[in-house]
């Protein structure tokens, strides 16, 4: 992955069943054409069956084929369903992101457990695909370890420490990878040791894109560390930011936002989001000025279902999308920044687009000024006036949240 990529979250919590049929069928009539990676809910049997989101895996290697939990299709489909997507994105020209939850299981039966003196719900031998078979010792506390970084509600905790875990996992990420996925979303990686994902990303191809959920960007910085750098992380920081300026937009300064977040820290480590299928608090007013804002900084952007599906934000980001790849290879700067106006920059030696981001609530000027000779000024998402000043500067006025200009 590399920052031209843009990434479409293509499921939300609870989608209806047989999910993968609707998107193989957008897939074959190209609405997903301004994307370059789709990223699945847990493809994986989970222990509650067809009504499973894949957070609660059981058998890594149903992909819905086998009759167990009282279903043979995931939630999602039938294994066959599965391939036709996957055959449909590849013709696409489509890469997939698998969601993969290494941390912990549920569903196994219940065993003896000697290292706890108590019986337990982690006997997983009986799986039908006959593969990655666990017990107790394969699940924390055991022999080897008491605990690693931490635990998941009250999901039995895989044990990496164990030499047949470590090796069964990475065993089922390289069979994955044989199925048609390319990168990976690794879930609750606030459970896992750093030895994990270093350990993924030197034997498993493709790229990690960590769910590292806090708010604190020196968190993620200090993790990133950990793994060397090795892989991506969402960006919680900058969303929170997002979600501040949605819940007091009078009392939000844009000095909040500039280089705000992880991708304001390490942008070639960072994915930026609005919202995602756990956590949806930005309000649709301000949606398509966080887009604008995620879409136009130098850095990999995700872009949520629900919001790509609603009439309301559907042709702002489908526009912007466009917008995007015509600049994805231009320089980023933020050549003017207030209280109420940010204005980024995406240029090169002949042409820049502007991106002026605006909570004030009266009409706004910027004056900014261009290296190269201006002939031409193209109002592409605005209400907004223009002034040539001279062969060199610009005079721009904006009244609404996002409004966005072409200066060749």
């Amino acid at each position: 992955m590399d920052k031209s990529s843009i990434l479409l979250q293509a499921f939300y919590w609870n989608t209806e069943n047989y999910w993968f049929k609707l998107l193989s069928s957008k897939c074959k009539n190209g609405e997903f054409s301004d994307f370059t990676h789709l990223w699945l809910p847990p493809v994986s049997k989970g222990a509650s069956g067809v009504s499973s989101m894949g957070y609660d895996p059981y058998d890594y290697y149903d992909l819905g084929e086998f009759e167990q939990k009282g279903t043979r299709p995931t939630r999602f489909g039938a294994r066959e369903d599965l391939d036709e997507l996957i055959k449909s994105c590849k013709l696409a020209n489509l890469k997939l992101i698998a969601d993969i939850i290494p941390n912990h299981n549920s569903g196994g039966a219940s065993e003896w457990n000697p290292n706890v003196g108590r019986y337990t719900h982690t006997d997983f031998s009986e799986i039908k695909s006959g593969r990655f078979k666990r017990n107790y010792e394969s699940f924390h506390p055991c022999s080897s370890r008491i605990s690693d970084r931490g635990f998941f509600s009250d999901f039995a905790d895989l044990a990496f420490s164990s030499n047949p875990v470590k090796d069964e996992i990475i065993n089922w990420g390289l069979w994955m990878s044989e199925q048609g996925f390319s990168e990976w979303r690794f879930d609750f990686v606030k459970g896992l040791e750093p030895e994990v994902i270093k350990l993924w990303r030197e034997r498993v191809p493709g790229e990690i894109i960590a769910e590292y959920w806090d708010g604190d960007v020196n968190e993620l910085v200090d993790w990133l560390e950990e793994v060397n750098f090795s892989c991506l992380a969402f960006d919680f920081p900058l969303y929170y930011k997002f979600e501040k300026l949605s819940n007091n937009p009078s009392n939000f300064s844009m000095f909040d936002l500039l280089y705000s977040g992880l991708s304001g820290q390490v942008p070639q480590n960072s994915v930026t989001f609005v919202a995602n299928h756990d956590i949806d608090n930005v309000s649709d007013k301000f949606k398509p000025f966080a887009y604008a804002y995620i879409l136009t900084l130098d850095v990999i952007p995700s872009v949520f279902w629900k919001d790509f599906e609603k009439p309301s934000l559907n042709n702002f980001i489908l526009s912007f999308l466009r917008i995007r790849k015509e600049f994805r290879h231009f320089a980023y700067s933020v050549p003017y920044c207030d209280e109420r106006l940010m204005v980024m920059e995406r240029s090169n030696q002949s042409e820049a687009f502007i991106v002026c981001l605006n909570l004030a609530p009266e009409q706004t000027r910027v004056h900014l000024n261009f290296p190269f000779n201006v002939s031409k000024v193209s109002q592409i998402l605005s209400d907004g006036n223009h002034q040539i000043l001279n062969q060199n500067s610009v005079e721009f006025e904006v009244s609404q949240l996002v409004s966005v200009f072409k200066v060749c």
